[in-house]
Order: C-alpha cells, then sequence, then structure tokens
C-alpha cells in the first residue's frame, strides 16, 4: 500500500523557494522537457542554512506513490516522477514528503512538477543530550514492543541483539531470522518470508474491487508455499507509519535502530501496525528508531 499519510505536518520554517541560477549553479536548471518529469531541488537546515545530506524525498499522488530518491552530500536531489498506477487516483494532487532523522517530517503540496528547482528547509528536532553516570542494569523490563511481539508470536530484535550483531548496516540485522531472508531488487533491499507469491487460477479474470470496498479478503490471497512465483515482500515501517512499497530497510541508518518487529504473515500483524490487512499479506517489518522508540512507550 503506498503512502496514505504525509510523512509529516509541514511547519511554518518549511519554505518552499523557486531558486534562482546563482543559488544553484552547482545544479542543472535547464527548462527543456524531461521523460519522465522530474523534481529538483534543495534541502537545507532551517535554522543554520547548512545543507541537509540523505534526506528521503518521496513523491505521491493520492495512494500512489510516484516517485522515490535521496538527497546527495550537499543536499540536492532528482525525483523521477513516475505514471500513477491507479486510475482513480490520476487526478490527485502532487505532494512531496521529506524525512531525515534529526529533523521533523515535512510535506510540500504540489499543483504539478515545478520547472524550477525547489529550496525546502527543514526543521530540525531539539533535543539536548545529557551525561549520566555509568550503570549496570541486572534485569531489565521488556518493552512494551517487546510484549507486543511476543503476545502476537513474531520475532522481536532489541538493543542487545544489535550490540551482539554488530551490523554494517542495517540488512544485516535480519540475516539468520528464522522464515526470512534478503532480496535485491535493484539496488533496494527487501525482506521476504518463505513463502511466494503467484495468482490463483482464475485470478486473472476477477473484476477489480468497486472503489471504496473493502480489499483485505483472504488475508492469504495470492500467497502460496514456496516454489514458483514473486518475492513475498514483507512490507516496512518506521517508528509505527507504513511506509511505501519500495521503501528499503537500508533507508534506515543502522547507527538510529532501537528496536525491530518482524512478523511472518498477515495473521500475525498486530492490528495496531495496520489498518488494512490487505496492505501487509506477506507480514510486515516495524522499524523503531530511537526517537521513535521513546514516544511508543
Amino acid at each position: 500500500m503506498p503512502l496514505r499519510t504525509p510523512l509529516g505536518t509541514a511547519t511554518a520554517a518549511t519554505a518552499a523557494l523557486l531558486l534562482g541560477p546563482a543559488a544553484l549553479a552547482a545544479q542543472d536548471t535547464t527548462t527543456q522537457a524531461a521523460t519522465p518529469p522530474v523534481v529538483r531541488g534543495r534541502v537545507i537546515d532551517a535554522r543554520t542554512q547548512a545543507a541537509v545530506p540523505d534526506a528521503v524525498v518521496a513523491l505521491t499522488a493520492g495512494r500512489d506513490t510516484l516517485g522515490t530518491g535521496h538527497a546527495d552530500g550537499a543536499g540536492y536531489f532528482t525525483v523521477a516522477l513516475h505514471a500513477a498506477r491507479d486510475g482513480r487516483d490520476g487526478e490527485a494532487h502532487l505532494v512531496a514528503h521529506f524525512l531525515r532523522f534529526g529533523f521533523r517530517r515535512d510535506s510540500l503540496p504540489l499543483d504539478a512538477p515545478p520547472r524550477a528547482p525547489l529550496l525546502v528547509a527543514m526543521t530540525p528536532l531539539g533535543e539536548t543530550a545529557v551525561a549520566l553516570r555509568p550503570t549496570r542494569v541486572t534485569a531489565p523490563r521488556p518493552t512494551a514492543i517487546a510484549e507486543r511481539v511476543r503476545r502476537a508470536g513474531g520475532t522481536y530484535i532489541g538493543e542487545a541483539d544489535i550490540a551482539r550483531r554488530a551490523p554494517g548496516r542495517t540488512a544485516d540485522l535480519f540475516r539468520g531470522v528464522p522464515g526470512v531472508s534478503l532480496h535485491d531488487d535493484g539496488g533496494r533491499t527487501q525482506v521476504v518470508s518463505g513463502r511466494r507469491v503467484e495468482m490463483r487460477p482464475g485470478a486473472a479474470r476477477a473484476a477489480p474491487p468497486a472503489a471504496g470496498a473493502d480489499s483485505s479478503g483472504d488475508p492469504l490471497e495470492g500467497v502460496s508455499p514456496p516454489g514458483s512465483g514473486s518475492p513475498c515482500v514483507l512490507r516496512v515501517g518506521l517508528d509505527g507509519q507504513l511506509m511505501p512499497e519500495d521503501f528499503s530497510v537500508d533507508d534506515v541508518p543502522v547507527s538510529e535502530v532501537a528496536e525491530v518487529e518482524i512478523y511472518r504473515g498477515a495473521a500475525t500483524v498486530p492490528i495496531a501496525l495496520s489498518s488494512t490487512r490487505g496492505a501487509v499479506k506477506c507480514g510486515a517489518v516495524m522499524i523503531w528508531t530511537r526517537r521513535g522508540e521513546r514516544r511508543a512507550r
């Protein structure tokens, strides 16, 4: 299921300004038509005006995710805008979403792909580090997230597990987890279950569901045991929010990961993590960052 809600609420500090040639000399500002059209711009810190590197940029229209990308080391981004996959949302307004750890998630509505680059100022989260005395924990209480995973029958990866594994990237946390494996989809790392997806006989001839109808149906519809078919990809969530279908677990820096929930099948996904069973037919992975974990407690 593509993004249903913005990555965050736009703040007063978020600016959508068309930059002049002098301000973006390092970026190509040609106005020739591109195929497909692209949205270009730069992400900066609203307080310091410094570049915000590695920000995630997602373009959506209604329920469709039309393109994703990352800002480079200087904050510049270029995201190709693909055609909507759902005809019902063809007339929906284009919205650009911006996500970066340490900054508020912001969204910017666009009437159409702008010809000139955008300047997006993101507001940093003001947190002050406090030095504490070393403490020895002898019997830590399980977190609320760990208890939810235990009750649902999923797999839990906590801070102790992360420290013991010393992963080089977030995808390394899923190596050796029973029932799941890693799959490379054009450079995007996906977590897949042991099941594979294939169309049941007659499924191709079935009429599409009516608009507004419950599309969840059988949670195992289209899912079969190992064999022929496509990888059964687990949907990825971040801090309680389901991300676009092409979101990679490696989009989250491993240094920011605090806890991970893994559910191998729609039937095991807690209702608190998915309001639509059909969106997570193969299961789900919920990654909690250190900030998101504190909000979830």
